[in-house]
């Protein structure tokens, strides 16, 4: 098995938004918070992917206040994380990895490659469904801690449906 974690490029912006839909189909439909398949799904309406697909390939690669990067396996995009950082804090928005290809290292390896990005003297920031368990698991292993912050439902939590997926928030201290 042959990994790479790279800088993204324009190019990869289709595998990204596919591993996006696939994982968030897996990860966030939850019977106990009323979130179904069908409410997950209205994320990725067809109307939305090349604006979705376009919006991605505008926050390619790592610059000063944004980083994209992917994790390939033989080749093939099989995860992608994307942060920001400004003079205050670190925020990692996303980092998913194709369900198949979870429990190898991979989330590890971008993260890594994320933390060696950030700016070393803030924290770093986070957010995941509170019934993410395995999610929030590999961050709790990665020195990330529960915040009692109250989140608010972002634009991101929020579904096209109404409902909105229940967030925690994480932070990793500087």
């Amino acid at each position: 098995m042959s990994v790479v974690i790279r800088p993204s490029t324009p190019n990869d912006a289709k595998a990204i938004y596919d591993i996006n839909r696939l994982t968030w189909l897996e990860t966030y439909p939850n019977e106990d918070f009323n979130i179904t398949y069908a409410d997950v799904s209205s994320v990725f309406s067809l109307q939305s992917r090349v604006a979705d697909i376009e919006n991605i390939t505008n926050y390619t690669g790592c610059k000063e206040t944004y980083c994209s990067m992917v994790a390939e396996v033989d080749s093939k995009i099989v995860g992608y994380a994307f942060a920001l950082k400004d003079i205050t804090k670190n925020t990692l928005k996303s980092l998913y990895i194709l369900p198949e290809q979870q429990g190898r290292g991979l989330g590890s390896a971008l993260l890594s490659s994320m933390d060696s990005w950030f700016t070393s003297t803030n924290n770093t920031y986070l957010t995941v469904a509170k019934y993410n368990v395995p999610a929030i698991k590999f961050y709790e292993k990665n020195k990330f801690k529960v915040t009692d912050n109250p989140i608010k439902p972002s634009a991101v939590a929020k579904l096209p449906t109404g409902k909105v997926i229940p967030e925690v928030e994480m932070v990793k201290y500087a």
